[in-house]
């Protein structure tokens, strides 16, 4: 099996494609490998917080002057937090899972401190027809988290039922090129995962379409609110500054932008920086409870002329709610590596 198998965009018509994520049930293989990007650096604030919302009061997690004490000499990360990280950045290969149906093991390897980077790899083990579920299969994996030094920190063993293939859902792929592979082969049966288009691969009017959506909710938005130190009443405070409200305010317009810019990073995530943002634009309010769906169509590119290796896209972004309201829009200039350059071979993306 190819890498090009794999795709991490849809082709849904005549320059339009749809981000896609996760391989279907027939498309995995006994002892198949794959190094799962992008890693993650955690903090202590993330160890604290972690503790903090699942009840944990163990004290080696979050007082770091009874961790001098220890054997660690420093605050130990919460295994719970590792594990669930690891998990997490398995979901562009596994995706299509429809249950994780349980662990045979999580072993914890070796201990994991603020400051240290995860990332994961797994293996297929087994792969098993489920025959009273014609929908799905089930496979075996081994995922291990590793940090920075490739030093194997914890390991889980688990089960999952994965979707198979929906005729309905293959789309006009047979042309799809190794522009938009979702996973590149960098040894026999082993895969990467990959993300972004370089420079060279997007062309004048294509249109990629962002998966997955965003539901919004108005406690997310007030809490995303006040870290940004607004205290606008309308959004932080439900009542105040309305007493007819009968229900939660609108999304604050910022947070709105924000997700939406972050929506693009899966089909743009070779940027080296973004340079502007023009005619941004919310003709209607992102309500609590409402899911935004966005789309980027190439309006123009250029070589950098000051930067060898990089050129600039210019894109138009808009963002349209479950329902078709359309609720922000944008134009956005972004400088972007060519094929070849930036430092993701050294980096092992």
């Amino acid at each position: 099996m190819t890498a090009l198998a794999y795709a991490a965009h849809l082709r849904i018509g005549e320059k339009r494609y749809r981000e896609r994520f996760g391989l279907a049930y027939e498309q995995f293989r006994t002892g198949q490998r794959f190094q799962h990007r992008p890693g993650l650096t955690l903090s202590q604030q993330d160890n604290r917080d972690e503790c903090l919302d699942t009840l944990n009061q163990q004290m080696l997690h979050f007082d770091a002057a009874f961790a001098s004490h220890t054997e660690w000499g420093r605050c130990l990360m919460d295994s719970t937090l590792t594990t669930r990280v690891v998990m997490g950045m398995t979901w562009k290969t596994f995706a299509r899972k429809t249950q994780l149906i349980g662990f045979d093991e999580i072993a914890l390897t070796s201990p994991v401190f603020g400051g240290d980077t995860i990332y994961a790899e797994s293996e297929i083990l087994e792969i098993a027809e489920v025959l009273e579920d014609a929908t799905a299969g089930r496979i075996k994996v081994r995922t291990r988290g590793l940090n920075q030094q490739g030093q194997p920190v914890a390991t889980l063993v688990h089960d999952l039922l994965v979707e198979r293939t929906n005729p309905d859902d293959s789309g006009p792929n047979g042309d799809l090129a190794e522009r938009h592979a979702s996973h590149v082969q960098v040894a026999p049966g082993v895969f990467r995962e990959r993300m972004g288009l370089f420079f060279e691969d997007v062309d004048v009017g294509e249109t990629y379409e962002h998966r997955p959506g965003k539901t919004f909710s108005a406690e997310d938005s007030a809490r995303q609110t006040v870290r940004t130190l607004d205290q606008t009443e309308a959004v932080v405070d439900w009542y105040g500054a309305d007493r007819t409200r009968v229900g939660p305010p609108d999304v604050n317009p910022m947070h709105v932008l924000a997700v939406v810019t972050g929506m693009m990073t899966k089909t743009f995530s070779r940027i080296v920086a973004n340079l502007a943002w023009q005619h941004v634009r919310f003709p209607e309010p992102v309500r609590d409870g409402d899911t935004v769906y966005a789309e980027s169509t190439i309006l123009g590119t250029r070589a950098s002329q000051s930067r060898p290796g990089q050129g600039i896209i210019h894109v138009r972004t808009t963002a349209h709610t479950h329902d078709g309201r359309t609720v922000c829009g944008f134009e956005r200039k972004i400088l972007v590596y060519g094929r070849r350059h930036g430092p993701y071979e050294a980096a092992g993306y």
